[in-house]
């Protein structure tokens, strides 16, 4: 989902506009969006404990990038951290448990 708001073109304060929208979400509700794109990914129903702990870990720290980013008034090339969060989604999925 942030990789494709980051992906697609068009002017920054839109991207500014979603991303404090998405950043004022109450946690629950970005980790059911989560969990419910998890299950319909993977077609699993259940989630264990643990798997909440890795959800909150992974929303947290994209969110975190993101926010850097914007605090630097898009410094970086939205190209770069584009890859740079696709290259940490990879390596996260292997670490998380199946």
């Amino acid at each position: 989902m942030i990789c494709t708001v980051l992906m697609t073109k068009g002017k920054s304060n839109h991207f500014v506009d979603y991303y404090y929208k998405l950043k004022t979400q109450p946690q629950r509700k970005l980790e059911e969006k989560y969990f419910e794109i998890w299950s319909y990914e993977t077609g699993k129903k259940e989630t264990s404990e643990e798997w909440r702990f890795f959800a909150r870990y992974h929303l947290q720290g994209c969110l975190s990038i993101i926010e850097r980013w914007v605090e630097s008034n898009f410094a970086y090339p939205k190209d770069s951290l584009t890859k740079l969060i696709l290259t940490i989604d990879t390596n996260f999925d292997n670490i998380i448990p199946q």
